[in-house]
């Protein structure tokens, strides 16, 4: 009974192997995980080991035939599940993308024949598989003490939500001066160009953006630095392209440079933030995804920032169900087949993407609340948000204006909670008298991945309808200056990634109207298209 035990405990624990190596890696500490998350993997682990032993004593007690083979079957199955686990983490170790190496296509059918070979060969030899597997699987029971001693270590830490930036600024602070029209920039994660603006469904209502862009400089063609927020994003803030970045701890990513092979601390480099510090502005930032308060806290006033996998206000249970996703992923074949049903079943998709939904309305609410409370401060001369709308998944009805966790909800349905947020935010900063007196900038992290998100769950037939067969892969840009409401066009490609300058342009009083932006742009505008926009950089 204690052999069968290990077996099962030890089995368990290598089917989540390729959740493990996403949250035991660096990449796990510097995203920081709740503490829910961890307890809801460790409870994952036993409750499986606890079926898989129930299924052996079962099989050694029972005579009957059918079931002895459905044990056989299944232990078979999760013996491959756990290989496949195996794999995939050595390939996330190894840094090796197949998709870069073969391309798309050819990687993806490839992994197919690979996974069917596989499934073949055990298959054809299953009784030799169930009967020495077990030798291997309780070799590797130590490798539990490892994953669960590193777990509750984790959960032993101070990981919360939203952290304040705590230390002095790391940048010499100018004597403190006004700017001479104060800067909100905003960037929505994902928001698309096409589906916005260039060509716009009838009946996705945007009052709130359609008014910003009748008062602003507009423009028709920015693309961004490049297809993921975890480039981009330090990107826009460096003010220089990025090619590759790699988290290493809860407080630091380690990011290339376009053009350069040596990786830099971002927290190390000068950026936006602390430009504008050493003028002697004051700075806000409220964002999620990346811990910007631990990261460059140093160049900013004031800073708070949403984890991406917090969810404080998610149940154990609902955390348990939601690890399992990387469970589903990491069985043979399963989501190739498994995914086209989740898509076009509502009450499946409902189950499978509930407690995800939960989690981005978590995360949505708490930078709103951030948000609204940076952007009415007066003190704060340059305040950035970067929002989680309209990222997937959809977690807005616009036909009840709430948040629902509804299946048929999707991106179409975030675009509107989008132009939502841009109200709440005038309307803060009317409040207060500061509307008027500064410049909003709103922007995008990246396109509409319409190719990576039509393989998951979180893809809707209302989605399916306006994506189109081609990915767009420019973003909004929209400049409404403090005090003008002078509508202008701007019609040249340029990469956002030149935010950076403007910004600091605007805050010193360079810029004083739409024509002044217009020309700035001109002689500052970047490469027309991202250069990180291929393919096999997708994830």
């Amino acid at each position: 009974m204690l052999r069968d035990a290990a077996i099962s405990l030890s089995l368990a624990n290598l089917c989540f192997l390729k959740v493990w190596g996403k949250m035991l890696s660096g990449a796990g500490a510097y995203f920081n995980e709740f503490p829910i998350a961890y307890a809801g993997i460790l409870f994952d682990v036993l409750v499986l080991a606890l079926v898989f032993f129930t299924g052996i004593a079962i099989a050694r007690r029972v005579s009957n035939t059918l079931l002895s083979k459905i044990a056989h079957w299944s232990f078979l199955l999760a013996i491959l599940t756990a290989l496949n686990g195996i794999a995939l983490l050595s390939l996330t170790l190894s840094g090796v993308t197949p998709g870069a190496l073969l391309g798309r296509e050819v990687a993806y059918f490839g992994g197919i024949t690979c996974t069917a070979l596989a499934l073949f060969a055990a298959i054809k030899w299953n009784a030799h598989v169930v009967r020495f597997a077990p030798r291997i699987i309780l070799a590797l029971c130590p490798f539990v003490l490892f994953t669960f001693s590193q777990t509750v270590w984790k959960l032993t830490r101070n990981v919360g939500v939203a952290h304040a930036a705590e230390r002095a600024a790391a940048t010499s602070e100018g004597q403190r001066q006004k700017a001479t029209s104060r800067v909100l920039w905003i960037i929505f994660d994902e928001m698309d160009q096409h589906v916005s603006f260039a060509a716009r469904p009838e009946n996705i209502k945007l009052p709130e953006l359609d008014r910003l862009k009748s008062e602003a400089v507009y423009a028709t063609n920015a693309f961004p630095p490049a297809p993921l927020t975890y480039m981009s994003m330090p990107a826009l803030i460096t003010g220089r392209l990025v090619s590759k970045v790699s988290p290493t701890s809860s407080d630091e990513l380690m990011i290339s440079f376009d053009g350069e092979k040596q990786a830099v601390g971002w927290s190390t480099q000068p950026n936006v933030f602390s430009a504008a510090r050493q003028s002697g502005f004051h700075t806000g930032l409220v964002g999620w995804c990346h811990p910007y308060c631990e990261v460059i806290g140093g160049s900013l006033t004031k800073c708070e920032a949403v984890k991406e996998n917090s969810n404080q206000e998610i149940s154990l249970p609902a955390s348990m169900f939601s690890q399992l996703e990387g469970l589903i992923s990491t069985i043979p074949l399963v989501q190739q087949t498994a995914t086209p049903l989740v898509q076009r079943v509502d009450f499946i998709n409902k189950i499978i993407t509930r407690a995800e939904r939960l989690k981005y309305i978590v995360r949505y609410k708490r930078v709103l609340e951030g948000a609204l409370r940076a952007s009415a401060d007066a003190d704060l001369d340059l305040v950035m948000i970067h929002s989680p709308a309209p990222h997937p998944p959809g977690i807005y009805d616009s036909e009840k204006n709430d948040f629902s966790l509804d299946s048929r909800n999707g991106y179409i349905d975030n675009l509107e909670l989008v132009d939502r947020t841009v109200g709440d935010l005038r309307r803060a900063m009317e409040a207060k008298g500061l509307w008027d007196k500064t410049t909003v900038i709103i922007s995008a992290d990246h396109w509409w991945r319409t190719e990576m998100w039509s393989r998951g769950p979180f893809f809707n037939r209302r989605d399916a309808a306006v994506a189109g067969n081609k990915m767009d892969h420019r973003v909004p840009f929209i400049v409404k200056l403090a005090g003008r409401r002078e509508p202008v066009t701007y019609s040249q490609s340029f990469n956002t990634v030149v935010t950076h300058d403007l910004i600091l342009a605007l805050l010193r009083g360079e810029l004083s109207g739409s024509e002044s932006i217009v020309t700035w742009l001109d002689n500052h505008r970047a490469v027309a298209d991202s250069p990180y926009n291929r393919d096999d950089m997708l994830p």
